[in-house]
């Protein structure tokens, strides 16, 4: 990963600082055959203690991802919650998406949903019995609804909802962590 786009990427974004070692992040740059459409992405594995359930890929071009997403997955995969290590203690975040996870994560333990429409009724349980949960709302009609709909299911969330076109990485990338610190109070 050194040297590759990837770090640039994250470095752009702020979120080299924890993200490559802990997270443990890569670059694919020699893919199997199989995957070759994924050459050039960054790696997001799925930890859990002792191994990796899934791995998600983001682009890195700055285009209109026509013919594959912004982020892919191997085929047949199921959507998984990102950063479980976040949940236990007394405060947890939710973001939409891993990179938001990793961004909120320098200010709370912050989990990522791979997507608004990935929630799964199983994962509910996981957030009771918390004094707060931070859900951080993307700055869109479909965050602020994911938000609103957590906030129905579980108890004790706090709504922290970004400008239009924003999220939590992009709010720290311009704002910085301490910023991101105030809005979560």
């Amino acid at each position: 990963m050194p040297g590759s786009p990837a770090e640039e990427y994250l470095r752009t974004r702020g979120l080299l600082v924890d993200g490559i070692e802990r997270y443990a992040l890569g670059y694919v740059d020699e893919p199997l055959p199989e995957h070759s459409h994924l050459r050039g992405t960054l790696a997001i594995p799925y930890l859990r203690p002792g191994d990796c359930c899934s791995i998600r890929f983001r682009c890195l071009e700055d285009h209109d991802h026509q013919g594959h997403g912004k982020y892919n997955t191997v085929a047949g995969d199921r959507p998984w919650l990102y950063n479980t290590a976040a949940l236990g203690g007394d405060v947890v975040g939710i973001a939409e998406g891993e990179l938001d996870a990793i961004a909120g994560s320098r200010v709370i333990p912050t989990v990522g949903v791979p997507g608004v429409t990935s929630w799964r009724p199983s994962w509910d349980r996981l957030f009771e019995g918390y004094q707060r949960i931070v859900v951080f709302a993307d700055g869109d009609e479909p965050g602020w609804k994911f938000g609103r709909s957590l906030a129905g299911k579980l108890d004790n969330v706090s709504l922290v909802k970004f400008s239009d076109g924003d999220d939590v990485a992009s709010f720290v990338q311009r704002e910085g962590v301490e910023a991101l610190e105030e809005m979560v109070g």
